[in-house]
């Protein structure tokens, strides 16, 4: 409940393009404009990729002083550096999502939801009570892997936008 907040700080730049997006993506896929809708896709996702690598990054890395500048907590530093390498699934799944909504892809993005918190809840009582904070960072991981890759793929599919994340991740 700590270190989420955190991870999720450097993202609100995102929503806020993310959110801002939706009736700019909206209107260019009513009025038809393709061209528009790929290369605004491939831009916000080629800029969330950096964003959420270098943040990335720097939680690996700085977690633990992170944790204890903010908390004045080991522990919550130790998590940061467990969930850091989640960051760029979180990031571009709240990006894609928000880009999903302004094409008129809601009910998709509605059943990705529904279906991501049936397993969570599912996952959740069957192996957080063995594992303990281990089975929820596994579910966590697992989790953020689903939706990004459902939401992506949907967005690729839907705007026919051609990505290179291996170019991506190396530039």
């Amino acid at each position: 409940g700590m270190a989420l907040p955190v991870l999720f700080f450097p993202s609100t730049l995102l929503n806020s393009i993310s959110t801002l997006l939706i009736p700019e993506m909206s209107e260019a896929a009513k009025k038809k404009k393709k061209l528009i809708v790929k290369n605004t896709t491939a831009n916000i996702i080629k800029l969330t990729s950096i964003i959420s690598f270098i943040f990335s990054a720097i939680f690996m890395v700085s977690g633990e002083k992170i944790g204890f500048l903010i908390y004045k907590n080991n522990e919550i530093g130790f998590l940061l550096k467990c969930l850091a390498p989640i960051i760029p699934f979180m990031y571009l799944d709240s990006i894609s999502d928000g880009i999903l909504k302004g094409l008129d892809q809601q009910k998709f993005s509605f059943k990705t939801a529904i279906s991501d918190s049936v397993f969570r809840i599912i996952l959740i009582l069957l192996i957080v009570p063995k594992t303990g904070l281990k089975g929820f960072i596994g579910i966590m991981f697992f989790s953020n892997f689903y939706t990004c890759i459902l939401n992506v793929t949907r967005l690729i599919k839907i705007t026919k936008v051609k990505i290179n994340f291996i170019k991506e991740i190396f530039l």
